[in-house]
């Protein structure tokens, strides 16, 4: 009896045994390290930084071959000490004495196994602690559970666009262009491609600015009254000779002949806004150039050389 008891429990304990290293070879391996991201706190939450402005995101960036990690516009980067758990990873760093405020901070928080947000809290030695949960931005993917409006492309309402922090923000237009044919070239024509101005046969100071040819004429060309001042210098209007024929010479500077136009009184401050816009965009041609058919009548003239051969017979 005592031999059959002994042996049950032998095996009892052998079964035990067997059972948890079964259990502890069915564990999932610990999940790679993250190893870099940009995790930002929602709107509304707890200021991680004291001075920060209420309401306003606050983003924890770190990465790097030598990993850091800093807050961006409030603590800089430092040496960041990661740790691989079955939980996720464990992310521990400080800041010195007058590197976030007056007082040493403490960083102590954990990402989760998709590197998808991180959890933590601040602590600094003059204030109390603050716990905070961050979810991951700008990796495309939107995390509304975790206080993200948007990522990427998803999340914002048409006329939106999502910000750098996760928001959604109204879109940003580009900025308008000036066009050289639907608005300096009117402006030229009506008020100085006129007759006995600047069109014709012969043009004033031959500069032709009627539609077509008035872009060739003063574009990176040299002023007649001023040869070292280029007529339009593309993206500087403060030294192209039309700005100052249009709107004045610069102080200690002087125009030769008349401002322009010539008649009609001086440009509208809108025109003259047009035409300094467009040459600080670069002076760019949206206008096709002006063809000219030319018919060349050619004559030929022949000539015709006739040879007359006198012949001479003798009798004999």
């Amino acid at each position: 009896m005592k031999v059959t008891t002994r042996l049950t429990r032998q095996l009892a304990v052998a079964a035990v045994v067997l059972a948890v290293s079964a259990t502890a070879s069915a564990r999932a391996p610990k999940p790679p390290v993250c190893r870099d991201g940009r995790f930002v706190t929602p709107p509304g939450a707890p200021l991680l930084v004291a001075g920060a402005i209420a309401g306003t995101p606050e983003a924890l960036v770190f990465g790097g071959s030598t990993p850091t990690i800093s807050i961006v516009a409030h603590c800089p980067a430092v040496r960041v000490r990661l740790t691989a758990t079955r939980k996720g990873m464990r992310v521990v760093a400080s800041w010195p004495k007058n590197a976030c405020g007056p007082a040493r901070v403490r960083l102590r928080a954990t990402i989760d196994a998709a590197c998808q947000a991180m959890q933590g809290v601040l602590r600094g030695s003059r204030s109390p602690p603050v716990h905070f949960i961050a979810p991951r931005c700008g990796d495309g993917v939107f995390d509304a559970v975790d206080g993200e409006a948007c990522d990427g492309a998803a999340g914002c309402d048409a006329g939106q666009e999502c910000s750098t922090d996760c928001r959604c923000v109204e879109r940003s237009q580009p900025p308008a262009t000036v066009s050289f044919g639907g608005e300096v070239q009117p402006i030229f024509s009506a008020r100085c491609a006129v007759p006995l101005c600047h069109s014709g046969a012969s043009p004033t100071q031959r500069l032709d600015l009627s539609p077509g040819r008035s872009y060739a004429a003063i574009v990176a060309r040299p002023s007649t009254e001023r040869p070292d001042l280029k007529i339009v210098d593309p993206g500087a209007p403060a030294t192209s000779y039309l700005e100052w024929k249009i709107a004045g010479a610069p102080a200690g500077q002087s125009i030769l002949g008349s401002a322009m136009p010539l008649t009609g009184g001086p440009l509208s401050a809108a025109e003259q806004a047009i035409i300094r816009n467009w040459i600080a965009e670069g002076a760019l041609n949206d206008q096709p150039v002006s063809t000219t058919s030319t018919t060349v009548t050619s004559t030929s003239t022949t000539v015709v050389t006739v040879t007359t051969t006198t012949t001479t017979v003798v009798e004999q």
